[in-house]
């Protein structure tokens, strides 16, 4: 992802680590799930490794669709086979279900139409 050239995942992942290690926290990794962008079996096992490392629990978020941008949220099914990729690499994992969306109001949306506005 583009981000991750700003906001290193070593980083990131190190961070976490010592947030772990001082706080004695558990965390949540939130994942956002984008069409043909970190949607396939082997995005799946990379996001295992790095929540089996942090002994994370993984939220799943299915991207909502903003007018003018060329993301897209996956597939119901394609959601499931993910979400349970995760399942068979015994990681603790739930899927979120995002409200506002008809409106541009899901998760993320409303910061971005301040931001463009």
């Amino acid at each position: 992802m583009p981000i991750n050239r700003k906001y290193p995942l070593k980083k990131l992942i190190d961070t976490c680590e010592d947030f772990i290690e001082k706080t004695k926290r558990k965390i949540t990794l939130e994942y956002v799930l984008i069409r043909d962008k970190n949607d396939s079996l082997d995005d799946a096992d990379r996001l295992s490794l790095i929540a089996k490392r942090l002994k994370a629990k993984v939220n799943l978020l299915n991207y909502s669709p903003i007018s003018g941008k060329k993301l897209m949220p996956l597939l119901e099914a394609k959601t499931t086979i993910f979400k349970n990729r995760l399942v068979k690499n015994k990681i603790a994992v739930t899927m979120r279900q995002s409200k506002g969306k008809d409106i541009e109001a899901a998760c993320g949306q409303l910061a971005l139409r301040k931001r463009q506005g």
